[in-house]
């Protein structure tokens, strides 16, 4: 494991030296592709239980900064590698995300394949998920918009047929509104989230979305002389999160806890968190494997819950635009 954690130093090191010479803006209004690649690591630890998650991957794309037109392909792949959990789930499991984008005028194009298990793909089809949809910003004023759409999802959620056969596509219609005022944003559906004094030097956000949390405070200087700028900043937050993981075989396993931490972000490049875990509850065997409701996020119907203790996280993402 020891040799895992210089690995991903030495990574980050590197990342940091080639990602000082990336250019951020685009210098002229021409499209222009860019590519931007990521690395990250995070690692969340109970007295007794441990998961791992070293994750890298690359977005290649065209983007138009005159009609704001996009297009672009993305792929992640990461590692869940867990340490003290029960013997009846193995210890690695495998996180892929293929996905594209598209955007021109009001409407928009989305789709992904997204698998996270210990046998993606060869274990079954309940152990990959896969979408596409369209989305149409049917308002768009000064304060207010809202954008209606929808998206047919490829998911085995254990619902047979008459002829024993799985039934895999599932439409689901998609509705997003967002507020804009001076000092204050709010975006509803799905979830909520609403942002104080958003460009300024010192902000404040709040988001719950499935059964997550997290609020936090960000100080960005030089703000106050440039409202973009994202030179440097540091903040403190309060956070409500599930890890899960899944198996080929039927079962979800995943750890519940709160944390209170705080982060550095350095150049829109590079940012830090960690912090201390309390109140951390194991789960495990849940009853529908693949529920619908996990589409944007995860399920709170567990069959157990055991009490796990306290703990600390620490993350750490580094990304550019080439």
């Amino acid at each position: 494991m020891y040799r895992l954690y210089r690995l991903l130093f030495l990574l980050c090191l590197l990342c940091v030296a080639f990602f000082c010479f990336a250019d951020e803006t685009p210098e002229t209004d021409k499209p222009k592709i860019f590519f931007q690649p990521i690395l990250s690591y995070k690692i969340i630890s109970f007295e007794n239980i441990t998961f791992h998650n070293p994750t890298g991957g690359l977005s290649v794309g065209r983007f138009n900064p005159a009609s704001k037109n996009l297009f672009s392909v993305a792929t992640m792949y990461g590692l869940t590698l867990t340490e003290g959990i029960q013997n009846k789930y193995p210890d690695i499991y495998h996180n892929i995300i293929l996905s594209f984008n598209g955007k021109t005028g009001r409407h928009s194009f989305l789709g992904a394949f997204t698998a996270n298990t210990d046998k993606p793909l060869y274990g079954g089809l309940h152990t990959f998920n896969a979408f596409a949809g369209y989305t149409y910003n049917l308002i768009q004023r000064p304060h207010f918009s809202m954008v209606l759409g929808g998206y047919l999802m490829f998911m085995d959620i254990g619902v047979a047929l008459p002829n024993g056969t799985a039934w895999l596509f599932w439409p689901l219609l998609f509705l997003s509104l967002k507020w804009d005022y001076e000092w204050i944003d709010v975006s509803l559906l799905p979830g909520i989230t609403i942002t104080i004094a958003d460009g300024k030097p010192l902000s404040f956000a709040v988001s719950k979305k499935t059964g997550d949390f997290d609020a936090a405070f960000w100080y960005h200087y030089f703000r106050n002389k440039n409202p973009s700028a994202e030179l440097f900043g540091i903040g403190i937050g309060l956070k409500n999160t599930t890890s899960e993981v899944k198996t080929a075989a039927g079962d979800i396993y995943g750890i519940n806890y709160y944390a209170l931490y705080a982060g550095i972000r350095i150049f829109k490049m590079i940012e830090v968190n960690g912090g201390w875990t309390f109140n951390g509850k194991e789960k495990y065997d849940q009853v529908h494997w693949g529920s619908i409701f996990e589409t944007y996020g995860h399920s709170d119907e567990f069959d157990y819950q055991t009490e796990i203790g306290n703990g600390f996280f620490f993350s750490v993402s580094v990304k550019a635009v080439f």
